[in-house]
């Protein structure tokens, strides 16, 4: 039972570590994206924002897809 307790006790500390790792891992990401913006020129900016919006609209037209084939899948299997 102290065994099953002492290793309880390791993996919440460990949790914790991981969480609190996790979190500056977080705010160093956000930090270095803030950093790249801020010297990343304008048109830049606004070239990659559109390529991310197209990218957007062709990631949901896959789901949309993706979706019609999981209902024709379940229908196929409800038979």
């Amino acid at each position: 039972a102290v065994a099953l307790t002492v290793l309880g006790a390791g993996l919440a500390s460990q949790t914790e570590v991981k969480a609190e790792e996790n979190e500056r891992l977080r705010q160093a990401r956000e930090q270095a994206l803030q950093e790249v913006l801020r010297n990343t020129p304008y048109d830049d900016l606004k070239n990659a924002y559109a390529g991310a919006f197209r990218k957007n609209d062709e990631l949901e037209k896959t789901i949309q897809e993706k979706d019609r084939d999981l209902e024709f899948l379940s229908q196929e299997l409800g038979k």
